[in-house]
């Protein structure tokens, strides 16, 4: 047995319990004896053999002891590595092989020893330091570690793109992969049709540029297991570097993704793919490595790609951002490191655009006023809005008046009516609860701590301040020119053009604008570009086919020199085209005067077509959808929404305050995984005065007796002692598995119910009444009420459950009261179940109300009723409950009304 060891040192050590140990090392040898100690270098081994002695730990593949394995003091714990469902016998039965071959029998025989966790472990150290493109490609996958992709090197042979986006990833050593070709041979000759083996063989041929064989093993292992993103990722790659093939490679790459929403590599190739055809034009690339940095901000060269990208575009401030970010996530990108040092590079902002999160967090300590809305901006990138929040807070304390109140002005991105409103109120603090009453209405997740979108209003202001404000007079209240305006409502536009540089409408919603504008111009383009540039004869033969292409379309002016843009010389003008927003728009923006203050441009005089240039003038355009809408934002919530009906109901409390009960539904078809249901839900209330009072959370984990059907309906409640009055409620229920979320927002009155006089509590639809089985969410005292969240009759039954408070008694003790039933519905009303004395004529001839005489020997009641409401014709239905108390002196009466959804789905 040959041992290497270095020399034992007599250290101080870290004195452990001694046990009964087996160390393999990395040359197969297997040690016995007991560990005594261990260090920080080395691992202290009581041997028979050869004593005590030192092992270093980077000699060592796996330790087994009777207790638990040591690790060196202060080292680092990586994630586990666990043993997937896709390892079975068969490719336990290969590992032993591959162990045997490569470090020994003993090896292998203590492998076999080891139970799942252990063998883990060992696969996952042994083949990381024996072969790391086979660990990568084979056991990766089994361990876990999957979602790979080819080596970067493997994009940057062949020329296929421009120089200026290389990196220079140096090459994987051809025996490297020639080793571990060899090994998965191994694996595939104990099972040919082994689809890890397969994929892990294809993409070891990828690396050495095999690329037809590679895809015909890709295709071998698709057709095993069709869901097998990994290896639908490397035929796509294969075919990528075959001829005339990139646009089939695309459209793999695009299914791959699709399937795996958060597959980074697939994202990544997919975005070389688009950068290999573009050629020169730059188109969209952006948007490809945009998400590969949204699904991975740390991602080694995606920020480097975007960089090079926005350079190419002359967008200065976004390449040197792009480069920075690449640099702070990889220090080591010396590509990015020379592009970012180029002289080309001139920023705009000064060197504030390359600090980071923490230089930046050090700086605004020093000068707050200017860098504390760099650190908001930089908490928002990270998504940390609690962070943005408390930043902007920070930084409007700072602020003179004169500044802040174009943070606190809400004018811009409030409906005209809410505006007034609050201009109207004399009182500064009624004024102060106005606006925390907006505010929490436009909070996007009013359950949290965080407004999202107070947070982005801030963003956007203090942005429109840096760079829409060059032109304003500092002696007015104008914080920003027109531009300005819109992005405080709308944000940033999704393609921007300009006198000093045009950009082509690329962007598929972009160009789907551009060409719907050009279409309604027509004939009027003529006033756009002079015909001799469009190159047609407008109104002609060819007139479907003018274009108009980078500029705005909408007529500029113009003195003598008109040139082929169209602009006439010393007008500068700048557009935007938001691509989604009101099915897509263009404003125009113009610097008459020369100050850099953009206001909107207007309709030439003297034009053949006033109504059509006043129809699309940037002003009327803008003030028609601020109109309906005078702001937008879209908070990335991070799923998709989820279907939720919520009712709510309030009964007397043990304390005799108001247990609120909000009940909650949603399709089981949504949020069941198999027979597993995981919610994660969070409940908030505001009180009169607007602010956060209470937020209730919790955990929902079931296991439905069978597979979910379509239209099961999962339903549960909430139940929270609350003081009476009039709240905001929010409720969030989450889908934590996969993310998609659906926030309930309303407002709502908790009924008092402590007084002493008659009182009935809020009506509850359910969906079932029984006699209880037991103590479960939905019990009231020996009735089982199922509530019935979509508030919506089922086959025309409406069952009712409610309380009645203080009914007087009579000298024996007796109460005496009726029960008036009363429905908006035009049709027949029957009592199908209920308690009492019915009031009146047989059941069949009642019409819309129906009344039942009680008696009792409690003051207080719990009542419950099945009423038939066929034929509905009406949206909606109000059910009234009615009491009166007939031993009570003049007989006090009080009601409750419930509004149900009458006309079927």
């Amino acid at each position: 047995m040959r041992l290497l060891f270095t020399t034992l040192m007599l250290l101080s050590l870290h004195p452990t319990q001694i046990s009964a140990t087996q160390v393999v090392l990395d040359d197969g040898s297997v040690l016995k004896g007991r560990m005594e100690a261990s260090t920080t270098d080395s691992l202290i081994l009581q041997t028979e053999v050869f004593g005590r002695i030192a092992i270093p730990h980077t000699r060592i593949i796996f330790t087994k002891s009777a207790e638990s394995p040591l690790t060196r003091p202060g080292e680092p714990q990586e994630t586990p590595a666990v043993l997937q469902s896709s390892y079975g016998a068969t490719e336990d039965s290969t590992s032993v092989v591959l162990i045997q071959r490569t470090v020994g029998q003993a090896a292998a025989d203590l492998f076999k020893t080891l139970d799942d966790e252990e063998k883990a472990h060992y696969l996952d150290r042994l083949w990381s330091r024996k072969s790391t493109l086979f660990h990568k490609y084979y056991y990766g996958y089994h361990l876990g570690r999957r979602r790979f992709s080819i080596s970067e090197s493997y994009f940057e042979r062949g020329n296929l793109f421009q120089r200026r986006y290389v990196t220079g990833f140096p090459s994987i050593h051809p025996d490297n992969v020639e080793e571990a070709i060899d090994l998965v041979q191994t694996a595939l000759n104990i099972d040919p049709d082994d689809p890890v083996a397969l994929c892990a063989l294809g993409y070891l041929n990828l690396e050495i540029d095999r690329i037809h064989e590679a895809q015909k093993l890709f295709l071998r292992a698709v057709t095993t297991d069709r869901s097998f993103v990994e290896a639908r990722n490397g035929r796509a790659l294969a075919i990528f570097k075959m001829r005339r093939q990139k646009t089939k490679a695309l459209k793999l790459f695009r299914e791959t993704c699709a399937m795996d929403r958060e597959y980074v590599g697939a994202a990544y190739a997919m975005g070389m793919c688009h950068l290999a055809m573009m050629g020169k034009d730059r188109v969209g690339l952006d948007e490809y490595f945009g998400k590969v940095v949204r699904l991975e901000p740390n991602h080694h060269d995606a920020w480097f790609k975007l960089g090079v990208f926005y350079e190419s575009l002359r967008y200065t401030d976004k390449a040197a951002e792009s480069y920075s970010r690449q640099l702070a996530v990889n220090p080591n990108h010396e590509s990015a490191s020379k592009r970012l040092a180029r002289g080309s590079i001139q920023l705009k902002s000064g060197n504030k655009d390359r600090l980071t999160h923490q230089q930046l967090i050090e700086l605004s300590m020093q000068k707050p006023r200017h860098y504390l809305p760099l650190l908001a901006e930089s908490y928002i990138e990270r998504g940390e809005y609690l962070g943005a929040e408390a930043t902007f807070e920070r930084y409007l304390k700072v602020l003179p008046f004169s500044e802040r109140q174009y943070y606190e002005d809400i004018s811009l991105i409030a409906k005209r009516e809410e505006v007034d409103e609050i201009a109207a109120i004399y009182s500064s603090g009624e004024r102060n609860r106005a606006l925390r009453r907006f505010w929490a209405l436009q909070d996007p997740t009013p359950t949290t701590p965080v407004n999202e979108r107070r947070v982005e209003h801030y963003r956007r202001v203090s942005h429109a301040r840096r760079h829409f404000s060059d032109g304003a007079d500092e002696f007015t209240d104008i914080g920003w020119d027109r531009r300005g305006d819109l992005y405080v409502r709308f944000g940033a536009a999704d393609h921007t053009s300009s006198s000093d540089f045009l950009v082509f409408e690329t962007d598929p919603k972009v160009a789907k604008v551009k060409n719907r504008l050009n279409a309604l111009a027509h004939n009027a383009l003529i006033e756009v570009l002079p015909a001799q540039n469009l190159g047609a004869s407008i109104g002609g033969a060819y007139a479907s086919t003018v274009e108009i292409r980078g500029i705005p379309t909408f007529p500029l002016p113009r003195r003598t020199t008109i040139f082929t843009d169209g602009v006439e010389s010393g007008y500068k003008w700048v557009s935007w085209i938001y691509g989604e927003i009101a099915g897509g728009f263009e404003v125009t923006f113009i610097d008459e005067i020369g100050k850099g203050f953009y206001e909107f441009a207007v309709p030439p005089p003297g034009s053949r077509y006033p109504l059509l240039w006043r129809q699309m003038s940037p002003e009327v355009v803008v003030s028609r959808i601020v109109g309906d809408n005078p702001s937008i934002y879209d908070y990335p919530y991070g799923g998709e929404p989820l279907s939720l009906f919520v009712t709510k109901a309030g009964f007397r409390d043990v304390n005799e305050s108001t247990r609120q009960e909000v009940y909650f539904g949603l399709p089981t078809s949504e949020i069941a995984h198999g027979r597993e249901i995981q919610l994660e839900t969070r409940l908030a209330l505001y009180n009169w005065d607007w602010r956060l009072i209470r937020t209730i959370q919790g955990t929902v984990e079931k296991r439905l007796i069978s597979r979910p059907s379509e239209g099961d309906l999962y339903i549960d409640q909430i139940d929270e002692s609350i003081d009476p009055g009039d709240y905001f409620l929010a409720l969030q229920v989450r889908d934590p598995e996969t993310g998609n979320l659906q926030i309930h927002k309303s407002l709502v009155t908790i009924p008092d119910l402590s007084g002493n006089e008659l009182l009935i509590s809020d009506l509850e639809l359910a969906g079932r009444i029984s006699q209880t089985r037991g103590p479960n969410p939905f019990t009231k005292g020996d009735l089982d009420v199922l509530p019935l969240p979509t508030s919506r009759l089922q086959e025309g039954l409406a069952h009712l459950y409610f309380e009645i408070y203080n009914l007087a008694r009579d000298e024996f003790g007796r109460t005496r009261y009726r029960l008036d039933y009363e429905t908006s519905a035009r049709s027949r009303v029957t009592v199908v179940a209920a308690l009492g004395r019915l009031l009146g004529g047989d059941p069949a001839e009642i019409s819309s109300s129906v009344s039942y005489e009680h008696t009792g020997t409690t003051s207080d009641e719990s009542m419950h009723i099945s009423l038939s409401l066929p034929e509905l014709d009406a949206k909606f239905v109000d059910i009234t409950v009615r009491v009166t108390d007939l031993v009570a002196t003049e007989q006090p009466q009080t009601e409750r009304t419930l509004r149900v959804n009458g006309s079927p789905p």
